[in-house]
């Protein structure tokens, strides 16, 4: 369930929704990925949510979440955090099911890749 989300997020910081970030990855490519939800754990722990409204339980949103940590790591804004610090939950608002994704520098340096 993720009422135990919403119990962590009521005792972080920095809570946003709908968090824009916007960053150049080089002189051609411009990337814009919009957070669902995140907050900071503790100062040096952020999560990021990605809320699903559907009854199909069968999609995974993994490979976007991913798509998001990366985002939040390459703007600048948070310079000190690492893949290590980034839990990325996917939270479904019908079933109340929420599913929790660990990631790696493969796992961003393949996000990187496309």
């Amino acid at each position: 369930m993720f009422s135990d989300l919403l119990t962590r997020a009521r005792f972080g910081k920095e809570l946003n929704s709908e968090k824009e970030i916007r960053f150049s990855l080089d002189n051609r490519i411009f990337v814009e990925a919009i957070l669902d939800f995140m907050f900071f754990e503790t100062p040096d722990k952020v999560v990021i949510v990605d809320w699903k409204a559907g009854f199909n339980t069968n999609a995974n949103a993994r490979e976007q979440l991913l798509v998001y940590a990366f985002a939040f790591l390459k703007c600048g804004w948070w310079v000190a955090l690492n893949c290590e610090n980034i839990e990325l939950i996917e939270a479904n608002l019908m079933t109340g099911d929420s599913y929790r994704y660990l990631i790696t520098q493969e796992d961003l340096g393949d996000v990187d890749d496309r």
